[in-house]
């Protein structure tokens, strides 16, 4: 990839993964469910790596996520899921202003995330009804940066991501809502929630991913980093893909516990 340039890197790597996550999709619920849990412990290590912990911090982190995870599986409830989710989110807003906590927060988000993709296979959530979230991440984004790029005049967050801008974020949401009442018409094999459910939950899913992404570039800028990692070319590493996912588990979970 060294004679392309970053948008050219950009489009094959996202090929190239796109692929690969079609391929596990035809391979069945469980294939896909466990390709999904060694990209969420790759995140962690390539988070790891953003704040420099070296090669035994990533390691410990790395076993710190899996041994927590665990506890959470076996003392698995609906209380279990909530206080972990709260604690969650509380350390990674806290960290935000305490850098300290990085560490902290870094090993409860990953460790969370991989908890509720659990729970999804143990409520047997259709892989349908993730990859359809995940979609719906990827139209927030896309849209975010193809309209913030043409129509963008105002910073979002100038200190933390100065490409971002407000009709940027505003579109993505719009485009988001849009995306999920098209889906709830056209699709029979979404459940049947009801249109303003779908819109709710395009416009939620498409606010917490922005702030995912903000997150993320705080935390690169913070510690003088430009991309989490390599794996994705064009695209400053898998976690830069993936800081949105813990939403989507959130919101799968969510779906079937107040359904």
């Amino acid at each position: 990839m060294k004679n392309l340039n970053n948008i050219e890197k950009r489009w094959l790597s996202s090929v190239i993964f796109v692929a690969l996550t079609i391929v596990f999709i035809v391979l069945g619920a469980q294939p896909f469910l466990w390709y999904l849990a060694f990209l969420i412990l790759y995140c962690g290590v390539e988070w790891a790596r953003i704040i420099k912990l070296g090669i035994a911090g990533v390691i410990v982190f790395s076993l710190s996520i899996l041994s927590i995870a665990t506890i959470m599986v076996f003392f698995d409830n609906f209380y279990v899921t909530l206080i972990t989710l709260m604690v969650s989110l509380a350390a990674i807003t806290v960290s935000w202003f305490y850098k300290k906590l990085y560490i902290y927060a870094g090993v409860l988000y990953f460790s969370c995330t991989l908890f509720l993709l659990w729970r999804t296979s143990v409520l047997a959530i259709s892989v349908s009804h993730v990859w359809l979230l995940w979609l719906g991440v990827a139209v927030s984004d896309t849209s975010a940066y193809v309209i913030g790029r043409r129509f963008g005049k105002h910073a979002l967050a100038k200190t933390v991501s100065p490409s971002k801008t407000w009709e940027g974020s505003l579109g993505g949401v719009l485009t988001t809502i849009v995306f999920f009442f098209l889906v709830d018409i056209v699709s029979g094999n979404v459940p049947s929630y009801g249109n303003t459910f779908f819109v709710v939950i395009g416009g939620v899913l498409s606010v917490v991913s922005q702030c995912g992404d903000l997150y993320i570039s705080r935390l690169k800028r913070t510690y003088g980093v430009k991309d989490c990692g390599g794996v994705m070319p064009g695209h400053g590493g898998l976690l830069d893909r993936l800081d949105s996912f813990l939403i989507v588990l959130f919101l799968l979970n969510f779906m079937y516990f107040f359904r």
